[in-house]
């Protein structure tokens, strides 16, 4: 009996050692497990701090990209009131045109009738000095 109470504590003690390698090799991938997880965790904050970095960036980019949208429509509207100058002064400057022909003619209508004073005149000097003649001859 004492046999195998000595064969029972040297299986006891086999056993004691198998566990505890098996505590020591469960301690060492449980360190190994929590560096790997701090590892993790670590690289997850990494990560998160990238991703709030690009959405910040993004939304950079998207005010920009708004204020460029604005800034275009600003653009086309004064394009538009640009247009419409344009076209008001292309107008005022063809009926300058016209009214400028329309004096010019005028003008030219004008200086033909001065014209034709001036030769009626010029006739009626001349008759005068005629009608002046016959009347000096006649006293």
């Amino acid at each position: 009996m004492a046999a195998e109470i000595q064969q029972l504590s040297e299986q006891s003690n086999t056993a004691a050692k198998e566990i505890k390698e098996i505590v020591t090799t469960l301690n060492t991938h449980s360190s190994q497990t929590l560096e790997r997880v701090e590892e993790t965790k670590n690289i997850l904050k990494k990560q998160t701090e990238d991703f709030k970095t690009a959405i910040e960036s993004f939304g950079h980019a998207q005010a920009g990209v708004k204020n460029t949208v604005d800034g275009m429509k600003i653009v086309k509207q004064k394009f538009g009131i640009l247009e419409s100058v344009r076209a008001d002064t292309v107008s005022i400057v063809q009926n300058s045109s016209a009214i400028s022909e329309e004096n010019t003619a005028s003008v030219e209508e004008i200086m033909e009738e001065i014209k034709t004073v001036y030769t009626s005149i010029a006739h009626i000097v001349e008759k005068t000095k005629a009608l002046n003649g016959l009347s000096q001859d006649m006293k």
